[in-house]
């Protein structure tokens, strides 16, 4: 190495000499030149502004940048970003005082990838001792030449895996991913070298998940678990990693590696798998019911019958005496109040017609409208389309879906008793990459409390008030619950969005017809 460092130097100072000494020797630079070429080590002349004139043959080699690529430009083309501006700052205050700079530089070859070089750069005078040039001088060192190449058989073995690579230094910045990174997250290596992982980050977990994750690794140990991280493109994706730091031979960490298998498809399934675990508790959840409101139905109507008709004729009998006509008359109210409870339960359990067929949408809610907006508008409520498009037919059983529709008003019509607006609107919507319509109930009410929105599909549960019927207080708990169970027959689904105070949205999915 000694001997190639005073070569290269000899060299350097006999160019030096022959341009400077000897203006029309030309040809005698050339020969010099030329024999600079056969130099093993990379070597740039720049003028004093610091646009390259010359690279040798080896800094081609090391960099993969041509010489028709380079000339003209600045060194700042090799720039890897791991430097501060002071670094730089510091190196042109030494060469510009005269002086050589020794050091070593993180430098980015044309394929973007890193490497570290110890260099020297040393200014060139002219005849009046005036600095013109910049000679730099890659030294080449035959250990980490060595050691280069079994990284570099390291990276092609990597390439070839299927998991996605990554290595970062010790501050976190990357300094390699292999091609699967590059296919699954859509970055190419140029984009991500240099960067941090965080550009992978979807915003799912929080800061303490990742302080955990940073904690374990740097105390030496390897960091296992689930990720959910976002492509180039914005779609997120869950992974599998394996982050573990990589320590030189005195123990102490330089580097870490991960190993990431993209899980997006077995979460998918996990999901889905939940979602149909939790359907068929709830249908069994509605069998039960079922079982119990067919004998609900008829045990307590027929009895209930005799209670309504004994009470009106002992309100007739006593329509002159007010102290007990006003309690027959809260006999009555919650006799009504029982049966539309056991009808609710009766039609809950019920099948009803099995009549699936081709059923437009907005042409069903129309009709529902036409029956309900005089009504609603007494109680100042209005109802309006909010961007209402062309959407295709799905099949339904049309009084069912009408059921759901008139359940969804009633529900906002008793969320605002001072009057309000809804909002329906029909959206074109994918399901599971198959074409879907979404119609959107929105209402100007006092929404429904976040600890209430995991429960409002429950049978029985209200948050009205129960007992004498006041007009708006008339909950049974089953108008949701019914409206659920007739969406999820139909192969859709029912969610409910809210805040307090911001009104609630109920948002419908359902499969649309194939053509």
């Amino acid at each position: 190495m000694l001997l190639n460092r005073f070569l290269a130097l000899f060299a350097i100072w006999v160019v030096a000499f022959a341009c400077w000494k000897n203006k029309d020797g030309e040809k005698e630079v050339h020969k010099l030149t030329t024999a600079i070429d056969q130099s093993p080590n990379p070597i740039m002349i720049t003028d004093f502004s610091g646009k390259i004139e010359y690279v040798n043959p080896a800094f081609e080699e090391r960099s993969l940048y041509t010489s028709e690529e380079v000339l003209g430009e600045t060194p700042r083309v090799l720039k890897s970003g791991k430097h501060s501006p002071e670094f730089y700052k510091e190196l042109w205050k030494t060469i510009l005082a005269g002086d050589t700079w020794y050091g070593q530089i993180y430098n980015r070859r044309k394929n973007g990838q890193l490497y570290l070089e110890y260099s020297q750069i040393s200014p060139l005078k002219d005849a009046f001792g005036k600095i013109s040039h910049f000679f730099s001088l890659r030294l080449i060192d035959k250990h980490r030449e060595l050691a280069e190449k079994e990284v570099n058989k390291l990276t092609h073995t990597l390439e070839q895996i299927p998991q996605m690579v990554l290595m970062t230094d010790l501050n976190g910045f990357i300094i390699y991913v292999n091609s699967a990174f590059e296919k699954v997250t859509g970055y190419s290596k140029s984009e991500i070298l240099g960067m941090n992982p965080n550009v992978l980050q979807s915003g799912k977990e929080n800061p303490e998940f990742y302080k955990q994750l940073w904690g374990t690794i740097k105390s030496g140990k390897s960091w296992r678990g689930e990720i959910c991280n976002k492509r180039k493109n914005g779609v997120l994706f869950w992974e599998a990693v394996v982050i573990s730091p990589v320590s030189d031979n005195e123990g102490t960490i330089t580097h870490f590696i991960a190993l990431r298998d993209d899980i997006t498809h077995e979460k998918e399934n996990e999901e889905r798998f939940q979602k149909v675990q939790e359907q068929l508790a709830y249908s069994e959840k509605l069998a039960s019911i079922g079982q119990l409101a067919s004998g609900v139905s008829h045990n307590v109507l027929n009895p209930l019958n005799v209670i309504s008709i004994q009470s009106q004729i002992m309100l007739k009998k006593h329509e002159e005496d007010s102290s007990l006509t006003e309690g027959f008359q809260i006999i009555l109210n919650e006799v009504s109040r029982i049966e539309k409870i056991v009808r609710s339960l009766d039609a809950f359990s019920s099948h009803g017609s099995i009549e699936f067929k081709p059923t437009d949408l907005q042409v069903l809610f129309g009709e529902v409208l036409s029956m309900v907006e005089d009504e609603l508008m007494q109680k100042n409520i209005y109802i309006r389309g909010n961007g209402t498009n062309e959407v295709p037919k799905v099949l339904a059983i049309d009084h069912e879906i009408r059921q759901v529709f008139i359940n969804l008003i009633d529900n906002s019509r008793d969320a605002m008793p001072n009057g309000g607006e809804i909002t329906v609107s029909f959206e074109n919507k994918f399901m599971d990459m198959k074409p879907g319509v979404r119609i959107l109930f929105s209402d100007t009410g006092g929404g429904i409390k976040n600890e209430f929105l995991d429960r409002v599909f429950n049978p029985f549960f209200t948050t009205k008030p129960v007992g004498i019927d006041t007009g708006i207080g008339k909950g049974t708990g089953m108008g949701l619950s019914i409206c659920y169970g007739i969406i999820a027959k139909h192969g859709g689904k029912l969610v409910v969005e809210s805040g307090s105070e911001k009104g609630a949205t109920f948002v419908i999915d359902l499969p649309a017809l194939k053509a």
